[in-house]
């Protein structure tokens, strides 16, 4: 067990979680017919307009000097 780490219920440390979150998310292989459907849905949603709704003043964090 490294320093600091929690045990669970189940007698595990964090690690087991770590390795148990690391096989969902698979290899980090991507498919690139789905990267490319994706992709284009995309541009076809921002082209027709759907993404041009302004960002509500109390929904923007950034600071106000930031380039907005």
């Amino acid at each position: 067990m490294i320093s600091g780490e929690r045990r669970f219920a189940d007698g595990q440390g964090g690690g087991h979680l770590a390795a148990l979150l690391g096989a969902m998310t698979g290899d980090g292989a991507v498919d690139p017919e789905a990267e490319r459907q994706a992709l284009a849905a995309f541009r076809a949603v921002r082209d027709a307009g759907a993404l041009r709704a302004r960002t509500r003043r109390r929904d923007d964090w950034r600071s106000r000097g930031a380039d907005r």
